[in-house]
């Protein structure tokens, strides 16, 4: 979730290919899967070096085509 407006242009102009979705408490981004922790952990760490709030989830296989649909 975006803090400020400066976090606001950093996602809409640098990540565009982040999907917004609203929560309870305003409006975060959300990214396609990927294919290894590993690699989803260098561009949350990406994420993190641009002072944006990031983690990384796991999904188990089965869950993969109704995030992805």
């Amino acid at each position: 979730m975006p803090q400020n407006e400066r976090q606001v242009q950093v996602v809409t102009t640098s990540l565009s290919e982040l999907t917004r979705y609203e929560v309870g408490e305003g409006f975060a981004y959300h990214s396609n899967p990927f294919y290894s922790k590993e690699y989803a952990d260098v561009i949350s760490d990406g994420y993190r070096s641009l002072n944006l709030f990031s983690i990384v989830t796991l999904t188990l296989p089965s869950q993969i085509n109704s995030i992805v649909s």
